[in-house]
Formats: structure tokens, sequence, C-alpha cells
């Protein structure tokens, strides 16, 4: 339940119930619990309702939505459920009968299928929530007479993005089949930006909404789509740098994620002993069996002494107290001693690295086997991304300019959910949203279609529909962009363009930033003519270091080549290599460290 009123929050704490805070900044509270035995529930509901004198409607909901339908193998004894006759009825008893044989379960369990007048409509495409096409297929051999609908005609986005996304998903085999068509406008082609770098990707889309909005379109109507949640930290900063407000819908800011703020945590306590917030959250975690009531005596022995809890901690220690938590609170504290004296010296992003490594963070989300765990890896391996690309102010230590760097970022709080705001989200979040304006970034093999599904046809087609979805997520004016260099996850990569852009008819894709091709004759010619071909600034010969249109180099992943090809000048220069056995690829200059081969 949520109020205002703060005689009627003072009443609820009386009674031994626990508000808090509706809003980061308002005055609104919340109080909420969750019981196992809905008696127990119904009988606190009853008490704030006598103690509030009967002001406050007692409203059922399921999951936050109206509908009270679940499913029956949710159903428990002291339930309450409608019946035939729109009447109420108590469940008694749950008998269970064994039933050897396939049966269609229609209510896939997380997803939303119903049957009125006896059409079952099926609106679940994604193979982790339960959808399988084979069901369909086999539904229909076993009820021969049921008539299969398609709903084919889209009324949200241009024949343009429909064409291209019926070009992208007939290349899954086994699917029922439908062609989306519109009667509305055919529209702009799907535009491709290829990015230098991820911060060239983010740029270029922030400078894509702004133009959208001085001609007179809203924030809202906009939305960065990606498939890696450690994506948006890349885009938030460039949002931020634009003063651009922005809402990550279903999620966290970058810097607001429990796992990021554990990191942190452990960096804040090795440059300050004394940030007792950043003590107790990162005390037990991973776990170490340090409990409620350990740190309940270290909290009554700070405020006695007027100390910290480390401090609090160490005479503890010091007076060798028995026991296993203060045993696990003594190995804590030399694991922050240990990472102070090893992280010293070493560059900011090493720094992170060490830490979200020794601390056992990584480990420890890593036995979390579901995708949520992997989310949060990739979210601490970004955070060394984001530390290898920042600039600290000269006035304190790296480290302790990029924890306040990091406080700034995660202070303000994202947008609220009706504000004109940007609308930032992974793809597995966007599924019956519409925006007029939309961008697919990071369109990469490796990142979209995942790694891991690359040589899994079964994983492939699941990241298709999910391409998919996001296409038709774009009602006017759809971008799919990438990065040649990429760094995510803490890690410098060199990605292909995703596949899924090579399975879309060119006719259908108009690129932004088309590519000037340079010869192998060219070096010699350019060089006796002194020309230069004009490219955003001007194309050169001479890239630098020795360096030339033919010069050999050598790489230190992909081994020697030949630079072909040069675009840029300064730190957005890259180059074309041609190497012996990677074969083409193009490079930022500033980041390839590429070595000149003398003759």
């Amino acid at each position: 339940m949520v109020g205002v009123n703060e005689a009627d929050r003072s009443a609820l704490e009386a009674l031994g119930l626990t508000t808090r805070a509706a809003k980061t900044r308002g005055r609104s509270w919340r109080f909420e619990t969750v019981r196992a035995d809905f008696g127990e529930l119904m009988a606190i509901a009853k008490r704030i309702r006598t103690q509030l004198d009967g002001r406050y409607v007692l409203q059922g909901q399921m999951l936050g939505r109206s509908l009270p339908f679940i499913t029956a193998a949710s159903i428990r004894p002291g339930m309450v459920v409608a019946t035939e006759s729109a009447d109420f009825d108590v469940v008694e008893r749950i008998s269970h009968e064994d039933f050897e044989a396939e049966v269609f379960d229609l209510n896939i369990a997380r997803t939303h299928n119903f049957i009125a007048n006896g059409i079952v409509t099926h609106n679940s495409i994604y193979r982790w929530r339960g959808a399988r096409v084979e069901n369909l297929h086999k539904f229909r051999e076993d009820f021969p007479q049921a008539k299969l609908l398609r709903l084919e005609q889209n009324y949200r986005s241009t024949g343009a993005i429909l064409d291209a996304a019926n070009a992208l998903i007939a290349n899954n085999s086994g699917r029922l089949g439908k062609t989306l068509w519109t009667s509305g406008p055919h529209g702009a082609p799907v535009k491709l930006f290829a990015a230098f770098n991820e911060r060239d990707e983010a740029d270029f889309v922030v400078t894509r909404i702004l133009e959208w909005t001085q001609r007179g379109g809203l924030r809202r109507e906009t939305a960065i789509l990606y498939r890696s949640n450690a994506q948006s930290r890349a885009f938030e900063e460039a949002l931020i740098m634009a003063r651009v407000p922005y809402r990550v819908y279903g999620g966290l800011r970058f810097f607001e994620r429990a796992e990021v703020k554990d990191a942190l945590a452990y960096l804040r306590l090795i440059t300050n002993r004394a940030d007792d917030a950043s003590f107790e959250r990162i005390v037990n975690l991973p776990t170490r069996g340090i409990g409620a009531k350990s740190l309940d005596n270290l909290r009554a022995t700070a405020r006695v002494t007027g100390g910290s809890l480390w401090q609090a901690a160490a005479a503890a220690a010091e007076a060798r107290e028995a026991g296993r938590p203060m045993t696990a609170m003594l190995g804590f504290m030399q694991l922050i001693e240990k990472l102070t004296h090893a992280i010293e010296g070493l560059p900011l992003h090493e720094q992170v690295d060490q830490v979200i490594n020794a601390s056992g963070l990584i480990e420890h989300h890593q036995k979390d086997k579901a995708d949520r765990g992997e989310a949060r890896v990739e979210n601490l391996l970004e955070l060394v991304s984001a530390a290898r690309g920042f600039e600290p102010d000269r006035d304190l230590s790296p480290l302790q300019s990029f924890l306040s760097h990091a406080v700034l970022e995660s202070g303000e709080g994202q947008g609220e959910a009706g504000e004109d705001c940007v609308q930032m989200m992974t793809l597995h979040s966007a599924k019956g949203l519409e925006f007029p304006l939309v961008f697919l970034c990071g369109m990469e093999d490796g990142l979209f279609p995942h790694q891991r599904s690359i040589n899994d046809l079964d994983g492939l087609e699941e990241e298709r529909r999910l391409c998919y979805v996001g296409t038709t997520r774009a009602m006017k004016q759809l971008y799919f962009t990438y990065a040649e260099q990429r760094r995510l996850h803490g890690v410098d990569s060199y990605n292909s363009p995703s596949r899924f852009i090579r399975e879309i008819p060119p006719a259908l894709i108009e690129e932004v930033r088309p590519r000037i091709r340079v010869s192998h004759a060219a070096p010699s010619v350019m060089a006796a003519a002194g020309a230069r071909a004009p490219n955003r600034g001007a194309l050169s010969e001479t890239i630098g270091d020795g360096m030339h249109l033919g010069t050999r180099v050598r790489h230190g992943k992909f081994g020697e080549g030949v630079v072909l090809n040069v675009e840029g000048q300064g730190p957005h220069a890259r180059v074309q290599v041609n190497f012996e056995q990677q074969g083409s690829k193009w490079l930022m200059l500033q980041y390839a460290n590429l070595e000149v081969m003398r003759p």
C-alpha cells in the first residue's frame, strides 16, 4: 500500500509494520509484505483496515496484474477461486491423478495465453519462456480441424521496416510462417551506421536523438535497444554529457546496479576504512558467515567509542574474541589489507580488475547459472572498461577520482516513468513496446547474435527472433549500429558486423557512413602526386610513425599484414589492414598498437 499521510504511516509503524519511502524524492511512503500463509496476510490487512478506520480498500492482484488468473498447478488449499456461476469459493483440498501421456499445456508459465470462444491466442516467441514451435506443429497434427489464423497486418511499422523484418525472420526454419504487411506508408529504409568504437556509436545515437527533438519530436519517442545489459554504460555516459534525460526500462542505471555497487564498496573501503556504509555492504558478501547479530554488536561498540565499524572490528580482533563470525571478520579485514597493497601503483583499470576477482565477486555470481548471474558478471567486467576509459581529476588519485565520478553518475536517479526521457532497454525487455525512432545497437557477431549461440542452430534462431522483435519495435525510423572495435566486459574486441545485417537485402538498408576504398596502386600514385581524397577530413597516405599505405605491420593478436586504407584524422583515425591469417580488418589507430615491420 502507498500513501502520503504521515499520520497513517505512523499508525502502521505503531502496529509493528515497516514502511519505506516510495520514491527517492517525494513525500509518499510504501508498505509491502509477503507471507506464505494467506490467512496471516488477511489478518494483517484487517488490522490495517481497523487501525485506519476502513479508509483503505483491500484490492487483490496477482503479480501486479488486475486479472486474478493463475495456473491450476499454483492453486493451494485456502485460496479463494472464481466459480462458473461467477461466485467465489474456498479451496479445501487438492487431489492429484497420475496420467501417462503427452499433453498440451496451453497455459505456459509466465506468458499470456488466453482462450476466448474456442480461439487459443499464442503470444510467446522466446524459448527461454517455454515457447517451442514444435508444440504448435504437433497440436495441428493432433487436431487437424483446428483453424490457423495468421494476424499479418501490422499497424505499427512502416513498409520498409516490415520488409526488413520479414527478410530477417525468413532465415528461421520450422516456423509456421507469416508475412507482415501494412496499409500505411513504405517509409525510409533501415539506416546502418558503422562506428569506430563504442563511444563513437553512443555519440552518433545521441546526436540523432538531439536532431529528432530539434525537429519537434519527443525524447520518450526514442529507444536505444541492446543485447547485453552492460552495453548501457557507454550510452549513459554520452546522454549525461549531452544533458539528455533517460530511463533504463525494466532495470537500473549502470552505477546503480547492485553488483556494481558491491565492487565500488570494496574500492571505497580500500581507500577509506571509515566508510561504514561500504563496510556493512560487503562484510558478508560473498557470504562469510557474519550474521546480523555480529554486525549489531559492532554497531553498538562503534556508538559507544565514537569510532568506525572497522575500528570496532579491529578492537574485537585485538581482544581475541572467539567464535566463527569473529574468525570470518578477521579474514575479511585481512583481505581488504591485502588488496590495498596488491593494487598500489597499478593502472586504474587493473586495480578494479584485481579487486572484483580477488574479492570473490566474480566467482560468487558465476555460481548463479541463470541469465541473471551472467548479466551481473558482465556488468562487473564492464566496470573494468569504465575504469580503462576514465580520465581522472588531477587533484585526486585515479581511484578516488573514479569513485567520485561513480557517485555523480548514480546520484541523480533516472527519469520517472512519465517523464519525457530517452528509453533504454535490453531487447528482452522490448516486446510489446513501440517507438517512432529505434536504435538497435551492438549489431556484431559475438555480441548479437551472442557468442554462445553462434554455433547452436536453436540458439541462433532464438537470437534471430530477438532481433525480429527489436526491428518491429520501430514505427517510423530504424537504425542498426555496430562498432568495428568495442571495449566491453573489460576486453577489446574486433568483431564482424552481425550476420543479421547480411540477411537483410541491401536494397532495404542505407549506410549512413559509406566507406571510401583505395586500391593497392593508390599509395605510389598518391605519394607522387601529393593527392588527398576527401573523407570526413582528409585521407592521407601517411599515417604516422613511418607507416604508409602498403606498409607491413604486426598486430599482437592478428599477426602480420599490409595497410590497405586509412580514414579520418587524429584520435578518430582508423586503418584497414589485410592480415595474412585473419583477413581484412579495420582498426582504430590509437588502440591498435601496430608495429611497423622494417625492411
